[in-house]
């Protein structure tokens, strides 16, 4: 079992804000369990990079040691796996861009992943940029975008949907 770190429920529960981030309050941190003797195996620190480790998903094969987690604060993608203990890397960053009004570049917000059944592709959300995005992860080490949709999201881009969209894309299932 694989666990992540959310943060201090006094850091969300009247919205956001960023000196929650700097002051530690959010999370950064995978859990691995050994169910069977029900005992912490090991803790993997995300760092700077992987605040708020959001959702998590194994690889499908049930022989494989590996997964992905998505640190939505951070807006980047690990790719976490075992080899002599485990080890997260990172393997995707979404950029923060730059919008009138905010006092800071808006981060990307991932909020869900999903992988496709064979293992060949992960799909991921990003909430406040607005884009549904598809990475080839046959070599989980380097994934490559191959595919991305934009649905909503404050950035203001034109949206696949053919009409208008208000919020940004969240929970993801194929």
């Amino acid at each position: 079992l694989v666990s992540s770190e959310f943060g201090e429920p006094n850091a969300y529960e009247n919205g956001f804000d960023p000196a929650d981030v700097e002051a530690g309050r959010y999370g950064h941190r995978l859990h691995f369990w050994n169910l069977a003797e029900r005992k912490l195996e090991q803790t993997v620190d995300l760092g700077e990079n992987g605040l708020l480790p959001f959702e998590v998903r194994w690889k499908h094969d049930p022989e494989a040691e590996e997964g992905f987690v998505g640190a939505a604060l951070s807006s980047t993608m690990w790719h976490f796996h075992r080899n002599d203990g485990w080890q997260a890397d990172q393997v995707i960053a979404v950029d923060g861009l730059d919008l009138e009004g905010w006092p800071f570049p808006v981060p990307s917000v991932i909020s869900d992943l999903v992988l496709s059944m064979d293992d060949r592709y992960l799909y991921f959300s990003n909430w406040l940029h607005g884009d549904v995005r598809q990475y080839d992860v046959s070599d989980p080490s380097n994934p490559k975008l191959t595919g991305q949709l934009w649905l909503g999201g404050v950035l203001g881009k034109p949206d696949d949907a053919g009409r208008g969209l208000n919020g940004g894309p969240n929970m993801l299932q194929l």
